[in-house]
């Protein structure tokens, strides 16, 4: 057995692409070639010059930084027609082995391995011929660390790595679909400073690739997503059943680079004075065992959303709700600057229902504020506590349901958006992003006399093909959730924010056709934070949105109306529902042309995915391959 590892997008997300040829028939397969630009030259080279005879494409999950490139390899020539095997949401999928069924690769044994977890698809492949056993992890498994619980729960990545992996054998070696030891060592370290764990940091720090250095046996003893039952990993999760050490472990590593570098800017998070000593902390926890702490126990929802200030709608901050019932009527929540600890208690909000705010006077009304515009935005959210997608969602929509008809009346003691490390001057009264009617929108609206001169364009707006104008707005949304750190000239988004940058301003909202699905908010994440660091970086927020904006285009009504008229140049004004050989042949006459047939047929084949000649060109794949040639962005 020989693999050969294909770097993809070296520096942003790091993803591999492996090949792996059996060397007795030469038979191969590829797996996740995701970037068939970096890929497809690889793969010819060695098919032209008779090295190998690639048999199928090989998918781990169906993530677009996986199986995103299938189509568009198999519309080579190459390739055309090869089975595409993997889970059933992968895309163009032909082939989905049961669990623990497979195939062979000449003299390679291979076997699917169910992982559900990151995705519900997750395959792991596990190969073995008589030169040795190995296993190619995709994002359920990397060296030192795990993926994302993205569409899954701690117990299921439990299951995946302690019971399913543990039970491979410990001489096989992982193979995973990105390039992410030396960020997790750095997590790793943090919690097990076993010598295992720091002889994978050294490993990390002097070689760049470390993809199949390493086997599950290795795994088992300096991953700490594989040590649920280590003394000091439960001591540093605080659990100890292996599930909640599994979903505490994950919760910091998820926050662990982020807030690591957020303290190192503010080390007090912005409070005046000396750090924290080790006696303050001991005495607190002492304290802490000996009290009852009613009034915060019966904390029952965690809301985030963004206050702005009455007297200057220009100014906005985050505000993190902790909140009680007092009846059936009234709500009184805690609002804290950030999630994490440390924390600055900031201000307090009391939320009434309809009914008790129809009692109030009119002078007393204007200190209330609706929700209602922030709920349906989407700018006032109940964060994921990392349990199962499908469970917070039902939540979620729950508690905006009842939220969503409440008004709250808010105040501000400390100023944090301006840099004050004390509670400093008077309360201060805060709305809450609102309809027309209710308090001023942060930006005032230009006069429609005014003239404005277009944005310059920027070298990142031309690689995005977007307008200096349009990445202005995109930049907008960024500043307001953006941090600073070194390095980064616009600063670095926290990820969890990324969904409501997104649906900041409502101009960027009709431009982008925002927010984005919650599947497709999970790939962008893993696109815009491929190593888990927990932020996202201005260029990749650009790439994202010049993204969704350009697939807004393709659906909008006047898109529509462009492919239908395009179409219908093609197929004798409608008559016909697809385009055949012999409507092309027809278009070639009328513009006088006389091409080679084989080139017609080829053109059919390449546009409809090389189905066949006879099947023709729908009007989708007719959208389709016109966007490919440029005629459509």
């Amino acid at each position: 057995m020989h693999i050969q590892s294909i770097p993809m997008w070296t520096g942003s997300s790091d993803n591999y692409a492996y090949l792996v040829v059996d060397d007795k028939s030469k038979d191969a397969v590829i797996i996740d070639p995701a970037n068939p630009d970096e890929v497809a030259p690889v793969l010819k080279e060695q098919i032209n010059s008779g090295k190998i005879n690639l048999t199928a494409i090989v998918n781990t999950h169906h993530h677009w930084d996986h199986a995103g490139g299938n189509k568009k390899l198999l519309a080579f020539p190459e390739f055309k027609g090869k089975p595409i095997v993997g889970g059933k949401d992968c895309e163009g999928v032909t082939q989905t082995p049961k669990n623990g069924e497979g195939f062979k690769i000449g003299d390679i044994t291979v076997k699917a391995i169910y992982t559900p977890c990151h995705t519900q698809d997750s395959i792991c492949w596990f190969m073995e011929d008589n030169t040795g056993k190995v296993i190619f992890t995709g994002d359920t498994l990397f060296h030192g660390g795990c993926g994302r619980f993205f569409e899954g729960t701690a117990e299921e990545m439990n299951t995946a790595l302690n019971k399913t992996l543990a039970a491979v054998p410990d001489d096989t070696k992982v193979y995973p679909g990105h390039e992410y030891t030396k960020a997790n060592v750095k997590f790793a370290i943090s919690v097990l400073q076993s010598e295992p764990v720091k002889n994978l940091q050294a490993f990390a720090e002097n070689n760049k690739e470390t993809q199949g250095k390493f086997t599950i046996g290795d795994e088992k003893k300096h991953n700490v997503f594989m040590r649920m039952d280590d003394p000091e990993i439960k001591k540093a999760t605080g659990k100890d059943d292996p599930i909640e050490v599994m979903a505490k472990l994950r919760e910091m590593k998820n926050s662990f680079n982020f807030h690591s570098i957020t303290m190192t800017s503010q080390e007090n998070h912005g409070a005046d004075g000396p750090p924290i000593t080790t006696k303050d902390t001991v005495l607190e926890t002492g304290a802490a065992m000996t009290q009852s702490f009613e009034p915060i126990k019966a904390i029952c929802a965690h809301l985030n959303a963004f206050h702005v200030y009455a007297s200057d709608s220009s100014r906005s901050v985050e505000a993190n709700h902790y909140c009680t019932h007092l009846s059936a009527d009234v709500r009184q929540c805690l609002i804290y600057d950030t999630p994490t600890n440390p924390a600055r208690l900031i201000g307090v909000e009391y939320m009434i229902t309809p009914r008790l705010y129809e009692t109030l006077d009119a002078e007393e009304r204007k200190l209330w504020h609706s929700h209602d515009y922030e709920v349906r935005s989407g700018m006032l959210i109940m964060p994921n506590p990392y349990v199962p997608n499908a469970v917070w969602e039902v939540a979620e929509t729950e508690e905006m349901k009842e939220v969503v008809g409440l008004y709250g009346k808010t105040f501000h003691f400390w100023q944090v958006d301006r840099g004050d490390t004390l509670p400093l001057g008077s309360p201060q009264l805060m709305m809450s992003f609102t309809k027309d009617e209710q308090p001023a929108k942060r930006r005032a609206a230009v006069p429609a006399e005014a003239s404005t001169p277009k944005a310059k364009q920027s070298k990142l707006a031309k690689e995005n093909n977007i307008t200096g104008d349009e990445e202005n707005e995109i930049k907008e949304a960024f500043d307001l959730f953006a941090i600073k750190q070194k390095g980064e000239k616009e600063g670095v988004m926290p990820i969890d924010d990324v969904r409501r940058a997104m649906m900041y301003y409502s101009q960027l909202l009709q431009a982008l056709g925002i927010p984005p699905e919650r599947d497709e908010l999970s790939e962008f994440v893993s696109i815009l934070d491929p190593e888990e660091e927990g932020f996202a970086v201005y260029s990749s927020f650009v790439a994202i949105c010049a993204l969704k904006f350009h697939n807004r285009s393709r659906t909008s009504d006047s898109h529509a109306q462009e492919v239908d008229e395009a179409f219908r140049l093609f197929t004798a004004g409608g008559g016909e529902d697809r385009i055949t050989l012999a409507t092309l042949k027809r278009v070639a006459k009328a513009l006088k042309e006389d091409p080679d047939e084989e080139l017609l047929r080829d053109m059919i084949l390449h546009a409809n995915g090389w189905a066949s000649v006879g099947k023709g060109v729908e009007k989708d794949e007719f959208e389709g391959i016109m966007r490919k040639a440029g005629v459509w962005r």
